[in-house]
């Protein structure tokens, strides 16, 4: 058991540099990427289990005490925002635009499956990450609708909803499983079993990413000035989201609570929207989904000078303890 906190451990302590390193390797290795997409669904699943497991039932419904304030934030986020960017689109004639709709359809995305666990990497509560992310995917159906409507160009919303319907029943059995078994088996979890369990979950994760990138490498040869060009939209749309959440939380929230958050609101999961989009647009969202990536998986390494998560005393006394 020693061994396996020890070398799990030590994943957790170096993840932040790990998952670049991945990103990297997953563009240079393509035929070995390849052959690990098959089981994307499969790592999916264990991320999230793991991060259920890592969160805890008790500290779910402690988070859950404002349940009213948890749905607030997620509908500012994933409607509120996504609307008001649709609109101006609108106003300014560039509805018909495939890189400000992806910008869209990012924003409208709900939290990423594996943003707890960036969050725990970066010391920050992962909490807040994970409740963020399940409250957006159930909820997904309701605010898209209205996108949909309004933006004829991103096509069927009876797609969407039913592709964002067939996620949810494949996520919910992963995380009761995670809720299920950390409280049947360890209720009460150590620091050094949750920095264990941050270790397994960023080593699923690693591999994960090398899996996605494989697609990434022949895009970057073939088009690499519109590559570049998707890369610096995507790290404004990913960072600015989280600068931004984070400056307006920061005051009113515990630092690795705003941080969770913060975390949550730039990393998405963009590739919900897949299933619905006609072809004229798939094609661009497509190369789109794949830069966004490389941003997503260098915020434990990217932000961390931003959020600064060197707390003071008084951070520490407002944050929960490891249950």
């Amino acid at each position: 058991m020693r061994l396996f906190l020890n070398v799990f451990g030590l994943a957790a302590q170096y993840g932040r540099v790990g998952l670049p390193i991945t990103l990297l390797f997953g563009v240079l290795f393509q035929d070995q990427a390849k052959a690990v997409l098959p089981y994307v669904s499969i790592m999916v699943f264990v991320v999230l289990a793991l991060a259920a497991f890592r969160v805890g039932p008790r500290q779910l419904r402690e988070g859950l005490r404002s349940p009213a304030s948890s749905l607030v934030f997620v509908v500012i986020l994933q409607m509120a925002l996504p609307m008001s960017l649709a609109c101006l689109l609108l106003i300014l004639g560039l509805a018909a635009s495939p890189a400000a709709i992806s910008v869209v359809l990012a924003t409208a995305a709900p939290a990423l499956i594996g943003s707890s666990t960036i969050a725990a990497l970066m010391k920050a509560d992962p909490e807040p990450a994970f409740r963020t992310m399940a409250i957006g995917h159930v909820i997904l159906p309701v605010t898209m609708l209205p996108l949909f409507l309004i933006l004829p160009e991103l096509g069927d919303p009876g797609e969407a909803i039913f592709s964002s319907g067939q996620l949810f029943l494949f996520l919910l059995p992963a995380a009761v499983l995670g809720l299920i078994t950390r409280s049947l088996f360890v209720p009460e979890l150590r620091a050094p079993q949750a920095k264990a369990v941050d270790g397994l979950a960023t080593l699923v994760l690693m591999l994960l990413v090398f899996g996605l990138m494989g697609a990434l490498g022949p895009l970057m040869r073939a088009a690499p000035h519109e590559i570049l060009f998707l890369l610096g939209l995507s790290f404004a749309v990913n960072f600015g989201l989280q600068i931004t959440i984070f400056a307006l939380l920061k005051a009113s929230r515990p630092k690795a609570e705003a941080v969770s958050l913060a975390i949550a609101s730039g990393n998405r999961n963009v590739s919900l929207f897949i299933i619905a989009l006609p072809p004229e647009l798939l094609s661009f969202f497509l190369v789109f989904l794949g830069t966004y990536q490389v941003p997503m998986f260098l915020t434990p390494l990217a932000m961390r000078r931003v959020y600064a998560m060197d707390r003071s005393p008084s951070d520490a006394a407002k944050e929960p303890s490891v249950k």
